[in-house]
């Protein structure tokens, strides 16, 4: 049975996420293309936490760029630059799931500025983005969970994903 602690915890997880404010007004997002996004990870400096997972941060880098490209459909005829500096990635282990609950996050200071004259769209904003698998607590939630490969590849997709949907509405 799930406890009211996990439930309220997953719960309120995901309407934050859910109902995060979009980063830009309409006429920005529905002007932007994006043509390069680039991941710092020098505030990185704790790797991939909570799972027993060896992943460099070069490889997290490497990652996490190829999904928000994909995801946001970078394009070399794009007129913004995306920087998103790493700060954050914690993947919930089964047993965290029993006690606590919630999903593996990402956290990141995402900004945005103009390829044609280097002025920001979008100033320096963390941004929090969740796993691509919503998950519960308890017994049934770690007994459920991903692999940590599964869940860090879930991980990345749901940022990129929730990235998009706070740049460009929907």
């Amino acid at each position: 049975m799930i406890s009211r602690r996990s439930f309220l915890s997953v719960f309120a997880l995901i309407a934050v996420t859910a109902c995060a404010a979009p980063l830009l007004n309409e006429e920005q997002a529905a002007n932007l293309q994006v043509r390069s996004v680039t991941v710092d990870i020098s505030q990185f400096e704790n790797g991939v936490a909570g799972r027993n997972i060896a992943i460099p941060s070069a490889q997290v880098k490497a990652d996490l760029e190829a999904a928000l490209r994909r995801t946001l459909g970078a394009s070399s005829q794009g007129n913004a630059d995306v920087v998103v500096v790493l700060t954050k990635m914690w993947l919930v282990s089964p047993g965290q799931s029993i006690m606590l609950g919630g999903n593996s996050s990402i956290t990141g200071i995402v900004s945005v500025a103009s390829v044609h004259n280097g002025q920001p769209i979008l100033a320096p904003t963390e941004v929090v983005g969740i796993s691509n698998k919503r998950t519960v607590g308890g017994i049934i939630g770690a007994l459920s969970r991903s692999s940590a490969e599964e869940d860090y590849r879930e991980t990345i997709t749901g940022f990129a994903l929730n990235l998009k949907k706070r740049l460009f509405g929907g």
